[in-house]
């Protein structure tokens, strides 16, 4: 499987670090960059077909440190690790060549699943 993957960003003013984190937050970011990045869309093109990426995979994202991608058979994962501290993540959209199946989001201090997302083909005729 040939696996191309384009995350779209935009930056978001925040403030300066020295800032408080305001009490009532208005966007996605997490407070661990200045300023706040954050995600717009991602696409994954599978052997030269996009996938259809639902929003719902992405649309609370920000702040990205890392992202890879494991390539198999089956079923590929991109791996999205954001933020920091408390605030930190580790996102995982696998996918196969029809489309996105499951999303997970970890802590990233505790590694445990606090997110699962599954994502079923409907079609209506």
């Amino acid at each position: 499987m040939k696996v191309q993957v384009k995350i779209h960003t935009h930056e978001q003013q925040i403030g300066k670090p020295s800032d408080p984190v305001p009490s009532v937050v208005t966007s996605n970011c997490t407070y661990s960059k200045y300023p706040c990045s954050i995600v717009d869309r991602i696409e994954i093109i599978v052997n030269g077909h996009p996938l259809l990426v639902p929003r719902s995979a992405f649309c609370d994202l920000a702040d990205l440190n890392t992202a890879d991608i494991s390539i198999s058979n089956r079923r590929s994962t991109l791996r999205i690790e954001g933020g920091d501290g408390a605030e930190s993540f580790i996102l995982k959209i696998e996918f196969d060549a029809e489309g996105v199946k499951r999303r997970t989001v970890e802590g990233g201090e505790s590694g445990q699943i606090s997110e699962e997302t599954n994502y079923h083909l409907v079609v209506f005729e």
